[in-house]
């Protein structure tokens, strides 16, 4: 791969809530994005998270199994998920789901159930 390829765009928004947006063509497996999300993490520790993968369409979703991905499993209230309805499975989606839940419930996310209930319903 070249060294100029952008995996994923970051933005910094108004309520201090980092958002990752992922680049489709290169996000190459699960082991790459787990990579990623640990960079991130690793930047931004002070920050909750919103990670956009609404735009990841090479993926097999249902083989990145998000509940074993360590970011998920340290930080289940300062991560959450923005996703395609008919991307994933309802597995995958209601796990998702129960993250986004539990993420609206501290003071930093409150106000972004809207863009939740918006990214399901889209």
């Amino acid at each position: 791969m070249a060294h100029n390829e952008i995996y994923y765009t970051l933005e910094i928004n108004s309520d201090n809530i980092v958002v990752v947006k992922f680049v489709d063509q290169f996000i190459i497996s699960k082991n790459h994005l787990i990579a990623i999300l640990e960079i991130v993490k690793s930047r931004f520790f002070e920050y909750p998270l919103i990670l956009d993968i609404r735009n990841i369409d090479g993926i097999e979703f249902e083989a990145i199994e998000i509940s074993k991905i360590e970011i998920f499993k340290n930080f289940p209230s300062r991560v959450a998920i923005l996703y395609e309805k008919n991307s994933i499975s309802q597995k995958y989606a209601d796990l998702i789901d129960s993250i986004n839940v539990s993420c609206s419930r501290i003071s930093k996310f409150e106000g972004l159930q809207e863009a939740f209930d918006w990214t399901r319903t889209s």
